[in-house]
């Protein structure tokens, strides 16, 4: 999961690649071009993008209209589905779930893991990110960020 805190109004989202494997709706990951798929990235990635998907019900759960966006129907992206890509800019502050949280602290560099996840940059020099602190989402503990 991730929350837009502050972004910049106007971008382009890219929903034109589908995902490579099945993975969670806010996972960090690159896009491979050759297959129009994304991956999860190579550790200490640097261009990395956020995936989301359209909410939608479908099947069965049509006439459930009163979904959290917390529900695995949204949270899980399979192999295969199209995605969203949200593109990273300068000075952008996230909310994310998609974070190894052990031992963070407030200015903390972030990189990126071969998980798609951000976890602490003891040097900085792959750093995409910095920790701001935790934040609440409707009863979920979700992790602030801001983009370098």
């Amino acid at each position: 999961m991730y929350r837009r805190l502050q972004e910049f109004v106007g971008k382009n989202y890219d929903a034109t690649y589908s995902a490579k494997v099945k993975m969670t709706f806010g996972t960090f990951v690159e896009k491979d071009r050759k297959e129009k798929k994304v991956k999860l990235p190579t550790a200490g990635a640097k261009n990395v993008f956020l995936v989301g998907k359209e909410r939608l019900t479908e099947g069965k759960y049509v006439v459930d209209m009163q979904r959290s966006d917390y529900d695995e129907l949204f949270e899980t992206i399979d192999a295969n589905e199209m995605v969203v890509l949200e593109t990273l800019v300068k000075g952008e502050q996230y909310a994310v779930d998609q974070i190894v949280e052990t031992g963070l602290q407030a200015n903390d560099k972030l990189k990126v893991n071969a998980q798609g996840k951000l976890e602490k940059d003891a040097t900085g020099a792959d750093a995409i990110a910095v920790y701001i602190g935790e934040y609440m989402d409707a009863g979920h503990k979700l992790h602030a960020i801001e983009i370098l």
